[in-house]
């Protein structure tokens, strides 16, 4: 009987044919290219309901949008980044296209305020506190170490031997905190102004992790006006507030669609496992 599944590689004399790789390629990356795909569509309809149509320089100003947003990224590197992340030419136009058709989907939404600017000030050239962190998984670790640290031990030395943070290395060293960056936990930056250099806090519940965080030294103010970089400060709003708007209408649209299987190895792929 002859095989129909083409030939994509030769090892010797042995050949590779695609049906051979398959049930691994949907291991791998089944779900991801599924849910893309799905995305696509989706988009597509929304597009065709709305009479939006994107552009080719409308997709070249996603490309360059990413390049500017880092001044050390070149083309190449830009490449680089993509392929490491699993995406390949075809994966990266689909990328390009799809931010470009939900950037104009949401674009009549986006509205920058002085407010949001002015936020984005504070997020970006803020007061930030030099700080260590240790962090457990239970009350009773961090109730421990915060009284061994009042007994004197070494913040530094504790954060290294029982931190499970990735900053456990560097004796729980992490990048300054900015008082306005929700990235941070409200807790934890609600604690830093309230601490001297050299303090530490009581345990903070975040999650399901304690923190403790100490100030390591004086809180470091800005060096740049709200007027000197307000231009930056609007762009970086704006893009903030698109990205938030593009991840909703994305998500929305996601939950639109049904999907009927026909393919048990995508469907296995697609589903989420707790262990």
């Amino acid at each position: 009987m002859q095989n129909n599944s083409p030939v994509i590689a030769l090892v010797g004399t042995k050949s590779i044919r695609m049906k051979d790789l398959l049930p691994a390629l949907i291991e791998i990356g089944g779900k991801e290219a599924l849910d893309d795909y799905m995305l696509n569509m989706a988009i597509e309809e929304e597009l065709r309901n709305n009479s939006i149509v994107i552009t080719p320089k409308e997709i070249r100003a996603e490309r360059i949008q990413f390049l500017t947003m880092y001044n050390d990224i070149s083309t190449p590197n830009f490449k680089k980044i993509l392929y490491e992340k699993g995406y390949g030419p075809n994966r990266e136009r689909q990328l390009l296209w799809r931010n470009a058709a939900l950037r104009k989907l949401v674009a009549q939404d986006v509205k920058v305020s002085e407010n949001s600017v002015k936020r984005m000030y504070e997020i970006i050239h803020g007061t930030s506190y030099p700080a260590r962190v240790i962090v457990t998984t239970t009350h009773k670790e961090a109730t421990d170490i915060f009284a061994k640290l009042n007994r004197g031990a070494s913040f530094t030395q504790l954060a290294v031997e029982l931190s499970i943070d990735p900053s456990a290395s560097r004796g729980g060293i992490v990048d300054s905190i900015p008082i306005a960056d929700p990235i941070w936990p409200a807790p934890i930056r609600e604690a830093l102004p309230k601490l001297n250099v050299g303090e530490f806090s009581s345990p903070i519940f975040i999650g399901d992790r304690w923190i403790i965080v100490q100030v390591t030294s004086a809180p470091v103010p800005s060096t740049e006006s709200f007027e000197q970089v307000k231009d930056e400060m609007q762009t970086l709003a704006k893009l903030a507030q698109e990205r938030f708007l593009m991840e909703e209408i994305a998500a929305s649209l996601t939950k639109k669609q049904s999907i009927t299987y026909f393919n048990s190895a995508f469907e296995h792929a697609s589903r989420s496992y707790v262990d």
